[in-house]
C-alpha cells in the first residue's frame, strides 16, 4: 500500500494567446506547501474508489478514464484508491492536475509500470495550455513553461478541453525564496467564477499581439528575476503589471466585485505582492515572513471582503511525496 501527497500550484499567468511567438500558451507559477491532495492506493481484484464523491461529475469521469489508461498497461486486476484529502476544486489551485498525477504515481508504484515523469504527464491528459501544474508536481519551485507549437487557425482552449499532443517544455525552474510566505485567500462559499472555461477562452482569445510581448517582458524580466533575487518590491511591481495585460486582464475582469476590490487594495499596500491565480477566484498575497504587520493587514482586508484565508504557507521547492504503508 502506498500514499502519494501532491501539492497545489499558484498560476501567475498564461503568456501567448495570439500565436505571435510561434508558440501558444505557456505560463508561469509556483508550488505551495499546503492543502495537499493525498491518495492512498493498494492492489485489488477490481477498481474501487473511496472518498472520491467529493469530486464533481467531470472529475470522477477523468479519474475513471485515467485508470483505464493506466491499468491497460498491466495485467494487474485493479486498484483500490482512497482520496484522503483534497483542496477546493475549480478555484485556481490546479487540483485536477495534482490529483490525476498523484493517481498515476500511485498506480505506477503499485503495478510496477515503470513510467517516467514524461509518460505520466502524457497519460494524465493535463497540460493542454500551461505545464506549470505538471512540472511543479514533479519539481516544485517557480516554473515557466514553453507552451505548445502554434499552428495557424488553431483555437485557444483550456487544459480541460482535451489532452495535448505533447507536454509543454520546462524552460525555467528556480527555488522560491524560503523567507517569503503566501496567503491563499478565497471568497466564502466560493464557486467557480468562470463556469464554462472553453466558452471563456473562446470569448477572450486571441488577445492583442502587443499584450503578448508585454506579458513576456513581465514574466521574464519582471517576475523571474524578482524570484531569483528575492526582491519582493520588484515582484510586487511585476505582478501588478501582469494583472492588467493579456489574458489575465480578462480573467480578472470576470471576477466578482469583492475579489477585484480586494486585489486592488492588496496591490496598493507596501510589503505585499498579490495576484489572481489562474481563472480565480483564489487570490495569493506574498509577504516577508518577518513582516507580521503585512500579514495581519492582509487578513483584515480579506475578512472585510468576505474572503477566508485557506493557507498561510511557504512555497514548495520540491515535488510530490510518497510513503509506504504496512498493513
Amino acid at each position: 500500500m502506498i500514499r502519494v501527497s501532491a501539492f497545489p500550484r499558484v498560476h501567475v499567468t498564461l503568456i501567448d494567446l495570439a500565436g505571435v511567438t510561434g508558440r501558444k500558451f505557456g505560463g508561469a507559477g509556483f508550488a505551495v506547501d499546503a492543502l495537499p491532495t493525498v491518495v492512498r492506493a493498494e492492489g485489488a481484484r477490481t477498481n474501487a474508489l473511496d472518498g472520491f464523491d467529493r469530486l464533481d461529475a467531470r472529475g470522477r469521469a477523468d479519474v475513471d478514464a485515467l485508470l483505464m489508461r493506466l491499468l491497460g498497461r498491466t495485467d494487474q486486476g485493479g486498484v483500490r484508491l482512497t482520496l484522503e484529502a483534497a483542496p477546493p476544486q475549480h478555484v485556481g489551485l490546479g487540483s485536477k492536475t495534482s490529483l490525476l498525477l498523484a493517481i498515476a504515481v500511485a498506480c505506477d508504484r503499485i503495478g510496477t509500470l515503470g513510467l517516467e515523469p514524461e509518460a505520466m504527464r502524457s497519460i494524465s491528459g493535463r497540460g493542454g495550455a500551461s505545464g506549470v501544474g505538471s512540472h511543479s508536481f514533479f519539481e516544485g519551485g517557480f516554473i515557466i513553461d514553453g507552451g505548445h507549437p502554434w499552428r495557424e487557425g488553431e483555437s485557444f482552449a483550456p487544459s480541460s478541453a482535451g489532452p495535448p499532443r505533447e507536454s509543454p517544455p520546462l524552460l525555467v525552474r528556480a527555488r522560491f525564496p524560503a523567507h517569503w510566505r503566501i496567503l491563499l485567500l478565497l471568497p466564502e462559499a466560493a464557486a467557480p467564477s468562470v463556469s464554462d472555461e472553453a466558452a471563456f477562452f473562446a470569448r477572450n482569445a486571441p488577445i492583442a499581439p502587443d499584450a503578448v510581448f508585454d506579458v513576456l517582458a513581465g514574466v521574464y524580466h519582471g517576475v523571474a528575476p524578482a524570484v531569483a533575487a528575492a526582491d519582493l518590491p520588484a515582484l510586487k511591481k511585476a505582478l501588478a503589471k501582469i494583472q492588467h495585460r493579456g489574458f489575465k486582464q480578462a480573467e480578472l475582469a470576470a471576477q466578482p466585485v469583492l475579489v477585484r476590490s480586494l486585489l486592488s487594495e492588496l496591490q496598493a499596500q507596501d510589503g505585499v505582492a498579490a495576484g489572481l491565480s489562474s481563472l480565480g477566484p483564489l487570490i495569493y498575497a506574498i509577504y516577508a515572513a518577518e513582516d507580521g504587520l503585512a500579514r495581519d493587514w492582509v487578513l483584515k482586508r480579506a475578512a472585510e471582503h468576505a474572503s477566508v484565508c485557506v493557507a498561510d504557507a511557504s512555497a514548495r521547492n520540491r515535488g510530490f511525496e510518497t510513503d509506504q504503508i504496512n498493513g
